[in-house]
């Protein structure tokens, strides 16, 4: 993959779209867009595959749009991140249709979510690599998306009597927060980070 991308990046260069010396900006940033098309991809045909395309579209678009601004753990490799995405999300697949009859559990484990995505708030890591103004910015951003997300649930569990795809929605939030908690116990992970670099 990165290969691939730095292939693009040295033709970008080429025709003057890219700097030589933002290449290995563009080429990571080309990399990581490219890693996750492929991973989004493979998830969603298995959900295709295994009839359960709207409920792993439900959870993708919760983890997804949570990830972007608490970040979590990172696997190591690219396949790594392929295998892992798809484990959790055939895990979430069997725990959201286990639990249907107790879904009052998915509900009380996503209000623990809630509780530790405001508290971490961010994952400053190497891959994110957060100044301490930028890692400010992003827990108060990941705060006010975790508010409104919330509002949104809570609506749709008082409004709605479909809680069995509110319960993938839900998941989305408790596997935010379990890849908060696995990055911050295994890897360094917070304001500080920019500092335990040197």
């Amino acid at each position: 993959m990165e290969l691939l991308c730095n292939r693009i990046v040295d033709r970008m260069v080429i025709y003057d779209i890219v700097s030589p010396e933002d290449k290995p900006f563009y080429s990571y940033e080309l990399q990581v867009i490219l890693e996750s098309i492929i991973a989004h991809a493979v998830i969603l045909v298995i959900a295709l595959v295994c009839g359960y395309f709207i409920e792993v579209l439900l959870f993708t678009l919760a983890f997804s749009v949570l990830r972007i601004h608490t970040g979590g753990f990172h696997c190591k490799t690219n396949f790594g991140c392929i295998i892992m995405s798809v484990m959790t999300c055939l895990l979430v697949i069997f725990v959201c249709i286990t639990i249907v009859p107790y879904d009052w559990i998915i509900t009380v484990l996503t209000v623990a979510a809630m509780v530790v995505i405001y508290i971490i708030g961010t994952v400053n890591n190497k891959n994110l690599d957060l100044s301490p103004e930028e890692y400010t910015a992003t827990v108060k951003a990941s705060r006010k998306w975790l508010l409104t997300a919330s509002v949104f649930l809570v609506l749709l569990r008082l409004l709605s009597d479909t809680s069995y795809y509110i319960s993938f929605l839900e998941m989305g939030f408790v596997i935010c927060a379990s890849s908060m908690i696995l990055a911050k116990t295994t890897e360094k992970g917070g304001p500080c980070y920019e500092e335990d670099r040197t």
